[in-house]
């Protein structure tokens, strides 16, 4: 599966009321809302609070040991050339506006082999809604689950925290955000034109927790 950016960074923050940053407990195994897919076995905590899956491509049979732990300082020299390689396409603003979102919100990391591969960065209340700020897997490691793992892992977040319902957006032309948000039972709620700075018009995705 190809993978992603969700709206450029920053920009659901203006669309919505901005939010605190979430504090919450490491991610625990499981996913919230919905049963995790197939192809993953159930994740194992790590020292730390990092947690461990053996994530598995359909029709492949070689696991991929894959790490999820919180964003350090240390991160920033891979999540700015990852940030320009998701996210230019949709404004000029794509790094600057990543590294300080990743510093106000909770991160999470996706280490593969002890190699930063992914990030997701998630905000949002408890007992209220949470929000998929920008996710992004570096384009050498797409197609191994790790954005399915991440967005686990958030979901896992959220309902630990009572959330009530999960929200995010990505570009319309972007199919395989769009494919991995809607096989986690997320569903288009509405469309915006121009939503991003180049002009692309974006899906506004929300997925229920209360049943």
């Amino acid at each position: 599966m190809d993978i992603y950016g969700t709206s450029p960074p920053g920009a659901y923050v203006r669309a919505r009321a901005r939010r605190a940053p979430v504090r919450t407990a490491e991610p625990v195994a499981g996913a919230a809302g919905s049963r995790p897919a197939a192809e993953h076995a159930a994740p194992a905590p790590l020292p730390g609070g990092a947690v461990w899956d053996r994530c598995y491509n359909v029709g492949v049979l070689v696991a991929e040991n894959i790490v999820l732990r919180p964003y350090e300082p240390a991160d920033e020299a891979f999540i700015a050339p990852l940030a320009h390689e998701a996210f230019d396409e949709f404004t000029p603003r794509a790094v600057p506006h990543t590294l300080d979102m990743v510093q106000r919100f909770h991160t999470l990391v996706a280490l593969r082999a002890g190699r930063p591969v992914g990030f997701l960065t998630l905000s949002g209340r408890a007992g209220d809604v949470f929000v998929v700020q920008a996710i992004a897997v570096s384009r050498r490691d797409r197609g191994r689950g790790i954005g399915h793992r991440l967005m686990q892992a958030f979901e896992s977040i959220a309902a630990a925290q009572h959330a009530q319902q999960l929200e995010l957006c990505t570009a319309d032309c972007n199919l395989a955000a769009l494919d991995l948000f809607l096989r986690r039972g997320f569903r288009i709620v509405r469309r915006r034109e121009r939503f991003y700075d180049r002009g692309q018009a974006a899906c506004i995705l929300v997925k229920s927790l209360t049943g």
